[in-house]
């Protein structure tokens, strides 16, 4: 859908974008090129809004804003230096060298193991993701509100921040990979189809949970985040 926009659709100061003030509704969002930083995402006609395209020029996005529409796909101008997408998820680069006997900045290569998945789309109809297999952290709720049923985590995974899996209503099982040292707190809250839990550090052993007390579930993983600390990697 291509989407056409005046100038005075949008809030935006110094190069930080603070909303949609268009009057119409929209269903995608296209974040004009130059701006830098995505502060706020307001609008009284976005409550249709499903996809967000950021430009190469965004170096910082508040991810609570993010967080608070009900998306289904983000996509990423394949030049951002900081951000860029897959399948519709949001990640952001662990680290960027530039190439070396390169004097153009814009030549870079990146640590593709050190990256982030900062948000999958909670309105995205699927009921299965996969991690890519280089991801190493999932920020604070990157997964909270998602539909899926299933969540597969890769082996690189070492961190895993606050809420990241909070109210994921349908997810039914998670293992969580042994390299992981930080767990973040209620990481895992408010799933009620959860019916199995795999963490590291108790006897590497699926760890049942069928309908368990809420509290009891949280307890399970403040035990194991505090284990965790205690044997993080010098």
């Amino acid at each position: 859908v291509n989407q056409t926009y005046r100038k005075s659709d949008f809030l935006i100061e110094n190069g930080i974008f603070d909303g949609y003030c268009g009057k119409e509704q929209i269903r995608e969002l296209h974040i004009p090129d130059g701006v830098t930083k995505v502060r706020a995402i307001y609008g009284e006609n976005l409550q249709y809004l499903s996809r967000l395209v950021i430009p190469a020029s965004v170096e910082k996005i508040n991810l609570q804003e993010l967080q608070s529409l009900s998306l289904e796909e983000i996509v990423v101008n394949n030049s951002n230096k900081v951000y860029y997408s897959r399948e519709g998820v949001l990640f952001r680069y662990g680290a960027s060298y530039p190439v070396e006997g390169f004097k153009n900045s814009d030549t870079i290569i990146h640590d593709d193991t050190k990256d982030t998945l900062l948000l999958y789309p909670c309105n995205r109809k699927t009921s299965f993701y996969k991690v890519p297999d280089n991801i190493a952290r999932i920020a604070s709720e990157a997964f909270s509100d998602a539909q899926l049923e299933y969540i597969t985590l890769p082996s690189s995974l070492k961190s895993i921040g606050d809420g990241a899996f909070s109210y994921c209503d349908n997810l039914t099982e998670l293992d969580i990979p042994d390299g992981v040292r930080k767990l973040g707190d209620d990481c895992v809250f408010e799933c009620p189809k959860l019916k199995s839990l795999s963490m590291p550090f108790i006897n590497h052993k699926r760890t049942p949970c069928p309908k368990i007390d809420v509290d009891e579930f949280m307890l399970r993983v403040s035990d194991l985040r505090t284990e965790i600390d205690r044997n993080e990697f010098k």
